[in-house]
């Protein structure tokens, strides 16, 4: 054992209180966090989903909350559930995927509707816009156009959708009322798209960001000094891009301090919502700005180290990381903090910290966390 983990060992006894308390908060953790709009106040896309387990991406529309899982299946809830009262705003059946959806490999939501991209490059379209009325929400935005081809991303926006083909080239349908299903004939190639309330976004190979559609603002395209950027995250009237370098340049309209109060520092992803934006940190921490009228800026205490960030129209979300072994406090790495845990079980039967899984924790639980030491991988 190195000077290091003895030492933690040593202090481990003077931490078992507080860890107590930890351990009750990292055992509850489920692997989706949601905070802003609460269950009941925003059609539901607050409803915690303990159940759901092998989670790999995580979106969220204006009024929903959607997960994609492991065996390629999703889960979306919150507006247009089997519980509401479908057709009328904003429940249009959007949280009820088609019987029998599988191989996703993307899902995004909008304002009324979700979209899926499969693994053999499909595109399918649910919820609002299954019929084109001309009159919000109905725009068509859930009829995928025919001979759309195989595709590689999808984005979806308050009534509208793109898809971006395996050629580069994008595809918009939907809502077009500011011309936001307009692709510029100058666009080229893209390498990424991005849509939010009635604009549209494309990352060419360059690295640089063209938008069509509703202005930001007094920005009608993005800022002329932005450089090379690797991922664009649009709100309604406002835009975050995360530049090459890893810092987040915000521009549109700053009426909740949604592009002067962006952070500095560096990120790995970035997401934004309604009025509000959301940054993850290369630790695994997460970062919130602009409007919180509801609570959407406030990071819950005890978030952990995640992995993946979204934003809907009044909340936001945030995939947690899978624990590696031993990392009992769910903070990513191994501790004394995860020692002290450990030792405030023993005698008990608590599934986390029986690692050996014979049914209770002992010592030799303890060797299993110390053999395990230092290996969590890095995020």
């Amino acid at each position: 054992m190195s000077s290091s983990t003895s030492r933690a060992v040593a202090c481990a006894v003077a931490l078992i209180v507080s860890a107590a308390a930890t351990s009750d908060l990292a055992h509850a953790q489920v692997p989706i966090a949601i905070w802003g709009c609460a269950a009941g106040s925003c059609a539901g896309q607050g409803d915690p989903h303990p159940e759901l387990v092998d989670v790999h991406a995580i979106d969220a529309g204006a009024f929903q909350s959607a997960a994609l899982l492991g065996d390629g299946t999703i889960r979306v809830w919150g507006a247009g559930s089997e519980s509401s009262p479908n057709g009328v705003f904003p429940h249009f059946g959007q949280s009820i995927p088609p019987s029998g959806l599988n191989q996703v490999a993307q899902v995004s939501c909008g304002g009324a509707h979700c979209m899926v991209l499969k693994t053999d490059g499909t595109v399918l379209a649910w919820g609002a816009g299954t019929q084109n009325t001309g009159t919000l929400p109905e725009f068509g935005q859930s009829q995928v156009p025919a001979g759309l081809g195989t595709c590689v991303k999808i984005a979806a926006g308050h009534a509208h959708c793109l898809a971006l083909r395996t050629n580069g080239s994008v595809a918009a349908w939907g809502y077009n009322g500011f011309g936001q299903c307009d692709v510029p004939d100058s666009l080229g190639l893209a390498t990424a798209i991005e849509a939010n309330g009635y604009t549209s976004f494309a990352i060419t190979p360059t690295g640089s960001v063209r938008a069509w559609g509703l202005p930001l603002g007094d920005d009608a395209v993005p800022p002329a000094d932005l450089g090379p950027c690797q991922a664009v995250a649009p709100g309604i009237v406002h835009a975050v891009a995360l530049r090459m370098d890893g810092t987040v340049r915000a521009w549109g309209s700053n009426d909740h301090g949604q592009v002067s109060t962006a952070p500095p520092g560096l990120f790995q992803k970035i997401a934004s919502g309604g009025y509000h934006s959301l940054g993850l940190r290369p630790d695994g921490s997460v970062i919130a700005w602009g409007r919180d009228d509801v609570g959407q800026r406030a990071v819950p205490a005890g978030l952990g180290r995640c992995i993946a960030i979204a934003a809907g129209r009044k909340h936001s979300m945030a995939l947690r990381a899978t624990p590696c072994v031993g990392d009992l406090s769910g903070d990513g790495v191994h501790s004394g903090l995860d020692i002290a845990i450990l030792l405030a079980a023993i005698g008990s039967s608590d599934p986390v910290s029986d690692l050996d899984h014979d049914g209770i924790v002992t010592g030799l639980d303890l060797t299993f966390l110390l053999a395990a030491w230092g290996s969590c991988p890095p995020l």
